[in-house]
């Protein structure tokens, strides 16, 4: 069986990076920025998880029981991923006297959990023997 080499400690700490900052006193615009860096980096880590394990059960490689786990796994990160998007852009759209702070903890702490179930997702496409090849991101 082939396998792609598991980047999951590179990941895990690339999605872990931008949360640790932003859970310091940040200004909004160092918030704004790392929350949204963040998502990128989940969306691009689900992207490529995904598609190896969806490449991987196209190929037999994985059963349809481990597929389907995987994707129950997923449907929690994505619901994750959408909520602390849609928190962020919501907290972005106030003006800036009327963001609270605990308008900016729940969009943390939605992150914090998204990267959880993303970090469980990637750990169980190793478990299964489905790594995920490496990726590149564009720099700023």
């Amino acid at each position: 069986m082939k396998r792609f080499r598991t980047l999951l400690p590179v990941l895990a700490l690339l999605l872990l990076m931008p949360l640790l900052g932003m859970l310091g006193g940040c200004e909004d615009g160092s918030f704004e920025s790392d929350a949204y860096k963040a998502l990128v980096v989940a969306g691009a880590s689900y992207d490529a998880t995904m598609s190896a394990l969806a490449d991987a059960h196209g190929k037999q490689l994985i059963s349809d029981g481990q597929w389907s786990t995987a994707k129950d796994v997923a449907r929690v990160y994505y619901g994750l991923f959408h909520t602390a998007r849609i928190g962020l852009a919501e907290y972005v759209r106030l003006p800036p006297e009327k963001r609270s702070a605990s308008a900016r903890e729940k969009v943390q702490s939605t992150l914090a959990a998204m990267t959880l179930r993303l970090a469980e997702l990637l750990s169980y496409a190793r478990s299964i023997g489905v790594g995920v090849q490496a990726m590149t991101t564009e720099k700023e």
